[in-house]
Protein backbone atom coordinates (compact mmCIF):
# COMPACT_ATOMS: atom_id res chain seq x y z
CA UNK A 1 0.00 0.00 0.00
CA UNK A 2 1.15 3.56 -0.71
CA UNK A 3 1.82 6.12 1.97
CA UNK A 4 -0.96 8.43 3.11
CA UNK A 5 1.41 11.40 3.29
CA UNK A 6 4.68 12.53 1.79
CA UNK A 7 7.20 14.95 3.32
CA UNK A 8 9.57 16.77 0.97
CA UNK A 9 12.76 18.15 2.50
CA UNK A 10 15.37 20.50 1.05
CA UNK A 11 18.04 22.92 2.19
CA UNK A 12 15.83 25.90 1.42
CA UNK A 13 12.42 26.95 0.11
CA UNK A 14 11.27 30.03 -1.80
CA UNK A 15 7.48 30.24 -1.49
CA UNK A 16 6.93 33.06 -3.99
CA UNK A 17 5.30 35.42 -1.49
CA UNK A 18 8.27 37.76 -1.32
CA UNK A 19 9.16 36.62 2.17
CA UNK A 20 12.56 35.38 3.28
CA UNK A 21 14.03 32.11 2.12
CA UNK A 22 13.15 29.30 4.52
CA UNK A 23 16.10 27.16 5.58
CA UNK A 24 15.84 23.42 6.36
CA UNK A 25 12.52 23.46 4.53
CA UNK A 26 9.83 20.80 4.63
CA UNK A 27 6.48 20.37 2.88
CA UNK A 28 3.74 17.94 3.89
CA UNK A 29 1.68 16.49 1.04
CA UNK A 30 -1.51 14.48 1.19
CA UNK A 31 -1.97 13.14 -2.30
CA UNK A 32 -1.74 16.19 -4.57
CA UNK A 33 -2.63 18.64 -1.79
CA UNK A 34 -0.09 20.68 0.17
CA UNK A 35 -1.09 20.43 3.83
CA UNK A 36 1.77 22.19 5.57
CA UNK A 37 4.86 24.26 4.74
CA UNK A 38 7.59 25.01 7.24
CA UNK A 39 10.83 23.59 8.56
CA UNK A 40 11.94 20.07 9.34
CA UNK A 41 11.21 20.81 12.99
CA UNK A 42 7.66 22.12 12.48
CA UNK A 43 6.24 19.96 9.69
CA UNK A 44 4.84 16.56 10.65
CA UNK A 45 2.19 14.14 9.46
CA UNK A 46 -0.73 13.19 11.72
CA UNK A 47 0.16 10.69 14.40
CA UNK A 48 0.00 7.12 13.15
CA UNK A 49 -0.11 8.08 9.47
CA UNK A 50 1.99 6.29 6.87
CA UNK A 51 4.64 8.74 5.64
CA UNK A 52 7.14 8.69 2.78
CA UNK A 53 10.05 11.10 3.10
CA UNK A 54 11.96 12.51 0.13
CA UNK A 55 15.12 14.46 0.95
CA UNK A 56 16.49 16.68 -1.82
CA UNK A 57 19.61 17.56 0.15
CA UNK A 58 21.13 20.90 -0.80
CA UNK A 59 18.44 21.67 -3.41
CA UNK A 60 15.91 24.52 -3.35
CA UNK A 61 12.15 24.03 -3.57
CA UNK A 62 10.09 26.75 -5.24
CA UNK A 63 6.64 27.04 -6.86
CA UNK A 64 6.19 25.83 -10.41
CA UNK A 65 7.18 28.35 -13.07
CA UNK A 66 4.90 29.70 -15.82
CA UNK A 67 6.12 30.22 -19.39
CA UNK A 68 3.59 32.59 -20.93
CA UNK A 69 4.77 32.42 -24.56
CA UNK A 70 5.78 29.13 -26.15
CA UNK A 71 5.32 27.34 -29.47
CA UNK A 72 5.46 23.69 -28.47
CA UNK A 73 5.67 22.40 -32.03
CA UNK A 74 8.95 24.26 -32.57
CA UNK A 75 11.90 22.11 -33.60
CA UNK A 76 14.55 24.45 -32.22
CA UNK A 77 17.23 23.59 -34.75
CA UNK A 78 17.45 26.98 -36.44
CA UNK A 79 15.09 26.34 -39.33
CA UNK A 80 12.58 29.05 -40.26
CA UNK A 81 9.13 28.74 -38.73
CA UNK A 82 7.36 28.42 -42.08
CA UNK A 83 9.33 25.24 -42.74
CA UNK A 84 7.16 23.59 -40.07
CA UNK A 85 4.37 23.43 -42.63
CA UNK A 86 6.38 20.78 -44.49
CA UNK A 87 6.21 18.43 -41.50
CA UNK A 88 3.27 16.11 -40.89
CA UNK A 89 0.94 16.93 -38.01
CA UNK A 90 1.83 13.61 -36.38
CA UNK A 91 5.51 14.61 -36.23
CA UNK A 92 4.66 18.03 -34.82
CA UNK A 93 2.39 16.52 -32.17
CA UNK A 94 5.22 14.24 -31.04
CA UNK A 95 7.59 17.22 -30.99
CA UNK A 96 5.07 19.17 -28.90
CA UNK A 97 4.95 16.28 -26.43
CA UNK A 98 8.74 16.24 -26.25
CA UNK A 99 8.94 19.99 -25.60
CA UNK A 100 6.12 19.88 -23.05
CA UNK A 101 7.87 17.13 -21.12
CA UNK A 102 11.14 19.12 -21.18
CA UNK A 103 9.31 22.13 -19.72
CA UNK A 104 7.82 20.03 -16.95
CA UNK A 105 11.15 18.45 -16.01
CA UNK A 106 12.68 21.94 -15.90
CA UNK A 107 10.22 23.12 -13.26
CA UNK A 108 7.74 24.82 -15.60
CA UNK A 109 4.26 23.68 -14.55
CA UNK A 110 2.15 25.91 -16.83
CA UNK A 111 2.77 26.86 -20.46
CA UNK A 112 0.78 29.23 -22.68
CA UNK A 113 1.12 28.12 -26.28
CA UNK A 114 0.64 31.08 -28.62
CA UNK A 115 0.23 29.34 -31.94
CA UNK A 116 0.46 25.90 -33.51
CA UNK A 117 -0.34 24.14 -36.76
CA UNK A 118 -3.84 22.71 -37.13
CA UNK A 119 -4.97 20.72 -34.06
CA UNK A 120 -1.53 19.48 -33.00
CA UNK A 121 -1.49 20.99 -29.51
CA UNK A 122 -5.12 20.03 -28.90
CA UNK A 123 -4.20 16.44 -29.74
CA UNK A 124 -1.33 16.72 -27.27
CA UNK A 125 -3.75 17.83 -24.57
CA UNK A 126 -5.99 14.86 -25.35
CA UNK A 127 -3.00 12.55 -24.90
CA UNK A 128 -2.09 14.21 -21.59
CA UNK A 129 -5.65 13.83 -20.30
CA UNK A 130 -5.54 10.14 -21.24
CA UNK A 131 -2.32 9.69 -19.26
CA UNK A 132 -0.25 8.86 -22.34
CA UNK A 133 2.38 11.56 -21.82
CA UNK A 134 3.21 14.04 -19.03
CA UNK A 135 3.03 17.80 -19.57
CA UNK A 136 2.59 21.04 -17.68
CA UNK A 137 -0.84 22.65 -17.49
CA UNK A 138 -1.57 23.64 -21.10
CA UNK A 139 -3.20 26.93 -22.13
CA UNK A 140 -3.65 26.67 -25.88
CA UNK A 141 -4.50 29.09 -28.68
CA UNK A 142 -4.39 26.59 -31.51
CA UNK A 143 -3.96 28.29 -34.87
CA UNK A 144 -3.25 32.03 -34.69
CA UNK A 145 -5.46 34.59 -36.41
CA UNK A 146 -3.49 36.12 -39.30
CA UNK A 147 -3.99 38.21 -42.40
CA UNK A 148 -3.35 36.75 -45.84
CA UNK A 149 0.42 36.38 -46.14
CA UNK A 150 0.97 37.90 -42.71
CA UNK A 151 2.97 36.76 -39.71
CA UNK A 152 2.29 33.08 -38.90
CA UNK A 153 -0.11 32.86 -41.86
CA UNK A 154 1.62 29.63 -42.89
CA UNK A 155 -0.28 27.75 -40.16
CA UNK A 156 -2.81 30.35 -39.05
CA UNK A 157 -6.41 31.13 -39.93
CA UNK A 158 -6.10 33.77 -42.66
CA UNK A 159 -9.02 36.18 -42.32
CA UNK A 160 -10.10 39.34 -44.14
CA UNK A 161 -12.85 41.56 -42.76
CA UNK A 162 -14.79 41.40 -39.49
CA UNK A 163 -17.07 38.55 -40.58
CA UNK A 164 -14.21 36.20 -41.42
CA UNK A 165 -12.50 37.22 -38.19
CA UNK A 166 -15.56 36.28 -36.14
CA UNK A 167 -15.91 32.99 -38.00
CA UNK A 168 -12.26 32.20 -37.29
CA UNK A 169 -12.74 32.73 -33.57
CA UNK A 170 -15.80 30.49 -33.55
CA UNK A 171 -13.85 27.73 -35.28
CA UNK A 172 -11.00 27.98 -32.78
CA UNK A 173 -13.40 27.86 -29.85
CA UNK A 174 -14.97 24.75 -31.38
CA UNK A 175 -11.53 23.14 -31.60
CA UNK A 176 -10.78 23.87 -27.94
CA UNK A 177 -8.88 27.18 -27.81
CA UNK A 178 -8.34 28.64 -24.33
CA UNK A 179 -7.56 32.05 -25.82
CA UNK A 180 -7.17 33.65 -29.24
CA UNK A 181 -3.75 34.60 -30.61
CA UNK A 182 -3.79 37.58 -33.01
CA UNK A 183 -0.89 38.69 -35.18
CA UNK A 184 -1.54 42.44 -34.95
CA UNK A 185 1.64 43.27 -36.90
CA UNK A 186 4.07 41.48 -39.11
CA UNK A 187 6.95 39.50 -37.67
CA UNK A 188 9.64 37.03 -38.68
CA UNK A 189 7.48 35.38 -41.35
CA UNK A 190 9.17 36.06 -44.67
CA UNK A 191 6.00 37.19 -46.46
CA UNK A 192 5.10 39.70 -43.74
CA UNK A 193 6.31 43.23 -43.01
CA UNK A 194 7.70 43.13 -39.48
CA UNK A 195 6.57 46.53 -38.16
CA UNK A 196 3.49 47.12 -40.28
CA UNK A 197 0.07 46.70 -38.64
CA UNK A 198 -1.84 43.79 -40.13
CA UNK A 199 -5.50 43.68 -39.10
CA UNK A 200 -7.53 46.89 -39.16
CA UNK A 201 -9.00 48.07 -35.86
CA UNK A 202 -12.49 46.90 -36.86
CA UNK A 203 -11.10 43.43 -37.55
CA UNK A 204 -9.24 43.37 -34.24
CA UNK A 205 -12.40 44.52 -32.47
CA UNK A 206 -14.41 41.73 -34.09
CA UNK A 207 -11.89 39.12 -32.93
CA UNK A 208 -11.82 40.44 -29.37
CA UNK A 209 -15.59 40.86 -29.16
CA UNK A 210 -16.23 37.34 -30.40
CA UNK A 211 -13.64 35.89 -28.02
CA UNK A 212 -15.22 37.70 -25.08
CA UNK A 213 -18.63 36.29 -26.02
CA UNK A 214 -17.19 32.84 -25.37
CA UNK A 215 -15.56 33.91 -22.11
CA UNK A 216 -11.98 33.83 -23.35
CA UNK A 217 -9.43 36.57 -23.97
CA UNK A 218 -7.25 37.53 -26.91
CA UNK A 219 -3.48 38.01 -26.99
CA UNK A 220 -1.75 40.06 -29.69
CA UNK A 221 1.67 39.81 -31.28
CA UNK A 222 2.75 43.46 -31.67
CA UNK A 223 6.11 44.58 -33.04
CA UNK A 224 5.42 48.31 -33.47
CA UNK A 225 3.87 51.25 -31.65
CA UNK A 226 1.01 51.55 -34.13
CA UNK A 227 0.24 47.87 -33.77
CA UNK A 228 0.01 48.31 -30.01
CA UNK A 229 -2.22 51.38 -30.41
CA UNK A 230 -4.56 49.42 -32.71
CA UNK A 231 -4.69 46.50 -30.27
CA UNK A 232 -5.50 48.82 -27.37
CA UNK A 233 -8.27 50.50 -29.39
CA UNK A 234 -9.80 47.11 -30.11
Amino acid sequence: MGSDFKILKAARLIDGSGGPVQERAAILLEGDTIRQVGTEETVAAPEGASVEEVDYGDKTILPGLIDSHVHLIGIGDGRAGDELTTLDDEILTLQAARNARAHLYSGVTTVRDCGAKNRTTFLLRNAVEMGITPAPRLLLAGRPMAIVGGHLSYFGIQATGPDECRAGVRQLVKEGADFIKITATGGSTRTSHALRPSFNVDELSAICDEAHKFGIHAAAHCASSQGMINALEA
